[in-house]
């Protein structure tokens, strides 16, 4: 492999920091494709399988920068969409990574974004604490992660099935289990707050990773029409209106937070890195971590990706 020219490395992003939603792993994710695109190389160049990547980038943020975390945000970001992730540790051992089945992003109801604006936490903190138990074996951790796990295979089930408001149920389970196993010091007074004003304006909410952002689905009445089946005249039943949205954000705010509704690029498969004779160009966006990341992270993880922000790392030649 040649790897002749020198280059200088920039990067820029509007990924709010440190609250949990894969700003640091979209920048390692952006540079590692960008690099490939700089020196024209591919997977099959270095070796690596599609499904091997995520596990790549991943040693890379733990042996360079010390950072504790899961598959979750870099198989996302490698795969793009909706992903059913399934970590199962025999599959892991037998094949060297997990099953990674893309889902049609469609399948998702409207759904909607909260983040602290104000204090953020290092995630590899929490992570760290949460290996270590588990790899004690206490029983609260290993029961825990797996039952939270299970909601993957639940929120697949629900999604393929045309029920997506059964993800509220499973994303107030999964918060309470994280509440549970944690305890409210770690997991934090904020972050309790935020699922707490989601809850007063009628939706559920659970982390988008390890704290700091929450996603939010508004709980509607299972008689309603879903979106799948609605008619295109007819209110989405998972949607305020721009008067309510408004009013939600205003109050969301006040707080020290922000709101947002998401916004699915419903055409992106894959992240794309663009590449030209003088630059390379790679772009990972917010949902890359967990903007609707219904199931939980563990054993299994359901995530999309959705864009409402960006990272970018840019390569120059010199």
């Amino acid at each position: 492999v040649n790897v002749s020219g020198n280059f200088t490395m920039s990067y820029s992003t509007t990924i709010p920091r440190m609250v949990g939603l894969a700003g640091s792993s979209a920048i390692i994710t952006a540079a590692f494709k960008g690099l490939m695109r700089f020196y024209r190389l591919s997977l099959s160049d270095l070796k690596l399988k599609k499904e091997a990547l995520p596990q790549k980038i991943l040693d890379i943020e733990a042996n360079e920068l010390g950072i504790n975390a899961g598959l979750q945000d870099r198989v996302i970001q490698v795969y793009g969409g909706l992903v059913h992730m399934n970590f199962d540790s025999k599959l892991i051992k037998t094949q060297g990574h997990g099953d990674y089945t893309s889902l049609d992003p469609k399948l998702l109801p409207t759904m909607y974004l909260a983040w602290n604006t104000t204090v953020a936490e290092e995630s590899g903190k929490v992570h760290s604490t949460a290996k270590q138990r588990w790899i004690k074996g206490e029983k609260l951790i290993v029961d825990g992660m797996k039952e939270v796990g299970s909601f993957a295979d639940e929120a697949r089930a629900v999604l393929v099935g045309n029920a997506p408001e059964k993800l509220a149920e499973l994303m107030q389970r999964n918060f309470a289990i994280r509440r549970k196993m944690y305890g409210d010091a770690v997991v934090g007074e904020r972050n309790i707050e935020l699922v707490l004003l989601a809850k007063k304006y009628g939706m559920a909410a659970k982390f988008s990773g390890s704290g700091g952002a929450v996603v939010c689905l508004r709980i509607v009445n299972k008689n309603k029409k879903t979106q799948q089946n609605r008619k295109e005249d007819e209110t989405d039943p998972f949607a305020f209106s721009e008067a309510e949205e408004n009013k939600i954000r205003l109050s969301f705010i006040s707080k020290g937070y922000e709101f947002a509704k998401i916004h699915p690029n419903l055409s992106a498969n894959e992240p794309e890195v663009g590449f030209n004779i003088r630059r390379s160009t790679s772009y990972f966006s917010v949902g890359d971590d967990a903007a609707a990341n219904a199931a939980a992270p563990t054993q299994h993880a359901t995530k999309s990706r959705l864009p409402t922000a960006k990272s970018g790392v840019v390569l120059q030649i010199d």
